[in-house]
């Protein structure tokens, strides 16, 4: 029982912790205007190297090539997730990035019979409309024209979308072939080069020293600390238990949107996020015939 409260804590508490990428950007943008892929970047690699040591004396030559391959498809799915959620953050209000953003596991249960030859689930087509109808309402398209942050901001939390789920699926085929801070470390040593290359060299320089300073706190707590904690809290309670969970990150960052940021947000958006949030939430949850 002891072991379960704290996967419960452990996956809430790193759930919630995302929700914070909001408030962290708005602290580094004091010192100066931020490039969005620079970011993306930065973060991983900071990830990466605090998860290194976790490599040490890890037989990568005992492990199947084909759990390798997968985490090098892993680095790849997850630099685009990055970059893409960071460019909607970049891009749009915090609602409708991460909104957009968590229709993933919408997604990952329309895919899974497709991808994984697993039985449709019966609730992600009621799941998929109720997110339809909760995005429309946000970003309000008879309410007149459209506004080109909220349709380029949108296009890209919805990349990061697919590219989540992406992570979703090669996750399940890694297994056991790695600890969860051994496959943070090496899909980052993939992840990271692929988001420099996406980095302008100008970005690099232009960025001030306050900035990375708040990057590598970010990076070892948020990112590497929370991830860590997560992958470990996983192992002590129900998928179906921690997937409801991680939708504290984005309750948290539409009330630090509002509450921190000063964020205009209608009553009607704010209908269209909980909508989106809530369609998340059913499909992820525990049926009754899982819970007998």
């Amino acid at each position: 029982m002891r072991s379960a409260a704290l996967g419960y804590w452990l996956v809430g508490g790193a759930a919630a912790s995302w929700g914070l990428w909001p408030l962290v950007l708005r602290e580094a943008a004091r010192f100066g205007p931020i490039d969005a892929s620079l970011w993306s970047a930065a973060l991983m690699a900071v990830m990466t190297l605090a998860t290194l040591p976790s490599l040490i004396g890890c037989r990568l030559q005992a492990v199947p090539r084909r759990a390798l391959a997968y985490v090098v498809l892993l680095g790849a799915t997850d630099a685009a997730n990055a970059w893409f959620f960071f460019q909607a953050y970049r891009t749009t209000t915090v609602a409708l990035a991460v909104s957009t953003h968590y229709l993933a596991p919408i997604l990952v249960a329309l895919f899974a019979p497709v991808v994984n030859g697993e039985e449709k689930h019966p609730r992600a087509v009621v799941a998929a409309f109720v997110a339809f109808v909760g995005l429309l309402l946000i970003l309000n398209p008879l309410g007149g024209p459209l506004d080109r942050s909220a349709i380029v901001g949108s296009a890209f939390g919805l990349a990061s979308a697919f590219a989540y789920a992406g992570n979703v699926f090669l996750n399940r085929r890694i297994g056991e072939a790695f600890t969860g801070a051994q496959v943070m470390a090496l899909h980052g040593l993939v992840a990271t080069p692929l988001l420099v290359c996406f980095t302008p060299l100008a970005a690099w320089r232009a960025t001030a020293t306050g900035t990375y300073g708040v990057l590598v706190a970010a990076g070892v707590t948020i990112g590497a600390a929370s991830g860590i904690a997560f992958i470990r809290g996983l192992r002590r309670i129900p998928t179906a238990h921690s997937a409801v969970l991680t939708f504290l990150e984005p309750i948290v960052a539409l009330a630090l949107g509002v509450l921190a940021l000063g964020e205009p947000l209608e009553a009607r958006a704010i209908l269209g996020a909980l909508g989106i949030v809530a369609a998340g939430v059913f499909v992820v949850a525990p049926q009754r015939h899982e819970l007998s």
